[in-house]
C-alpha cells in the first residue's frame, strides 16, 4: 500500500531509477489524471536543492528532479528497461523522451525552480 501523499489516486508506480544495492531510486507515481508526482530516496536527497530535499515532490516539480537525475536516469533506463515497456509507458522511445530538447525543457524547468526559490 502506497504511503504518498496520493494514495487514495495512485495506480502505479514506475522506477525511473534503482540501486539494486543500496535499495535507493526515484519513482514517478501515476493516477487517474496523468503524474501524481516522485518519490525520492532519501539517500538520494542529497543531490536535489535543499528545498526539494523531501521524499515526496509533486508533479509540477517532475522537471526539476528529472534535470538532477537525468544522466543517472537515462543510464538506469538505457541499461535496465526493456524499449517496449518504455514505450507503453511514455508513449515514446527513450532515444524520443531522452532528447536534446528534453533535457533543455528539464533545465529550463530547473533553473527556473532555482531563481523562484533560492534567490
Amino acid at each position: 500500500m502506497s504511503r504518498s501523499p496520493w494514495k487514495e489516486s495512485d495506480l502505479g508506480r514506475v522506477a525511473m531509477l534503482f540501486d539494486p544495492d543500496s535499495k535507493a531510486g526515484i519513482y514517478l507515481h501515476l493516477g487517474d489524471r496523468g503524474i501524481n508526482g516522485m518519490s525520492v530516496s532519501k539517500s538520494l536527497h542529497h543531490k536535489l536543492p535543499e528545498a526539494l530535499q523531501q521524499q515526496y515532490i509533486d508533479a509540477e516539480l517532475v522537471d526539476v528532479v528529472m534535470y538532477v537525475f537525468h544522466a543517472e536516469i537515462v543510464n538506469y533506463c538505457r541499461e535496465s528497461v526493456d524499449e517496449h515497456a518504455f514505450r507503453r509507458i511514455f508513449l515514446l522511445s527513450q532515444d524520443s523522451f531522452f532528447s536534446d530538447s528534453s533535457l533543455y525543457r528539464w533545465q529550463e524547468a530547473f533553473d527556473n525552480f532555482m531563481e523562484q526559490c533560492c534567490n
